[in-house]
């Protein structure tokens, strides 16, 4: 839980309560999704299909 949280205020900046607020499988889908972007920002093919620059 102590990962989701700060994997979760790290990247969206949500307070520790607003965090603790959400059900646990509304951490983890949010958390997925982040992992989603990461993934795609980190793929130079897809960073550039997304016309998100070079």
């Amino acid at each position: 839980m102590y990962a989701e949280i700060a994997f979760l205020a790290y990247h969206f900046h949500w307070s520790y309560g607003e965090i603790l607020a959400m059900e646990h499988a509304e951490r983890r889908r949010w958390c997925g999704e982040i992992s989603k972007i990461n993934q795609t920002m980190n793929s130079d093919d897809r960073h550039k299909s997304l016309n998100l620059g070079a």
